[in-house]
């Protein structure tokens, strides 16, 4: 009911009426459409194709035999284009033992599988977190999302014990 807006051409002055085919940048309803939708294609991808895909927020990544990885990537994009979306290239790397996942260097090579927080993005989050403390204040908008950050980033490389350090910051 709220796709249908009035627009006003600066130049005439004249006023058109239109409808949103898209949810407008900014807009909360198309965070949450968004999600919706994400989750929708995370769960038809497991369940057609059972690969054990996993999304954060828009980020699609998942595991699978090195035997499997090209075609189970190829079914994935083919399956998500028949849904009537698109994967950008830039984003969908081929198969690899090393990938960087949200700033998190993952490498399952044939020694024991390493996890490491990626250098650049590491630097990033220290040149960060210095800026706050010359501040010596954190809002709370930027306090949320330092904490999702580090939760994400600790959780993937120290397991969920560390996460319990940083609940002060969600608070």
């Amino acid at each position: 009911r709220f796709s249908d807006i009035l627009v006003c051409d600066p130049d005439s002055g004249q006023v058109f009426a239109t409808t949103q085919l898209a949810m407008p940048f900014g807009a909360v309803g198309a965070v949450y459409s968004w999600d919706r939708v994400a989750e929708a294609l995370t769960i038809i991808i497991r369940s057609f194709l059972l690969i054990p895909a996993h999304r954060y927020v828009d980020d699609l990544f998942f595991a699978e035999l090195a035997c499997l990885s090209s075609e189970a990537r190829e079914a994935l994009v083919e399956l998500v284009s028949l849904l009537g979306f698109v994967l950008a290239e830039d984003k969908t790397p081929p198969p690899a033992i090393s990938q960087v996942i949200l700033g998190i260097t993952v490498d399952i090579g044939p020694e024991a599988p390493l996890v490491s927080v990626e250098p650049s993005k590491l630097e990033f989050w220290i040149r960060e977190l210095a800026s706050y403390a010359l501040r010596g204040s954190l809002g709370t908008k930027a306090a949320q999302k330092v904490a999702g950050r580090l939760s994400f980033g600790c959780s993937e490389v120290w397991g969920n014990l560390p996460r319990a350090r940083l609940s002060r910051l969600h608070s």
